[in-house]
């Protein structure tokens, strides 16, 4: 790495003026090598001191399907108590678009490097859906408490 190379030149600037993830409370993790992670899995500009930052927030698009995927129809609340909801894989291919996801014709799941698996976290998407789009299951239930309220 060369001084002069002129992608490095806001380096010093950008490693000190670098928040500290201690005081904004970000929502990350210390991996095995000591590292902090966030949990969207975007690579992260790492700063030994501060931790980690990530490179880009959530696209528009993004941010739109995490919404959707987090306000069911209230059909989709079931129970007696209407404390559970309901989702199968059809209405969330629908949401997000065929193009995110594996395994058609057979078991669909939402492809690893997808925007919405490694920026969805980061715009809002529970881990519990998260982990749900990512496996084979067609249909799982989730508790009524990590959606949003409004319709």
């Amino acid at each position: 790495m060369s001084k002069n190379n002129p992608q490095w030149a806001n380096a010093k600037e950008v490693w000190e003026n670098t928040p500290d993830p201690v005081a904004e409370d970000p929502p990350a993790r210390f991996t095995a090598t000591g590292s902090l992670e966030y949990p969207d899995s975007t690579v992260v500009f790492t700063h030994p001191l501060k931790g980690s930052i990530p490179l880009e927030a959530p696209d528009l698009e993004v941010s739109r399907i995490v919404y959707r995927l987090t306000h069911p129809h209230k059909s989709q609340y079931t129970g007696a108590d209407r404390q559970t909801v309901s989702l199968d894989k059809t209405w969330a291919v629908g949401i997000a678009g065929t193009a995110r996801f594996r395994g058609s014709p057979g078991p669909r799941k939402l492809a690893h490097y997808d925007l919405l698996a490694t920026l969805g976290p980061v715009a809002g998407l529970p881990q519990e859906i998260l982990d749900w789009l990512l496996s084979k299951d067609e249909t799982r239930e989730f508790p009524a408490s990590i959606f949003s309220k409004e319709e």
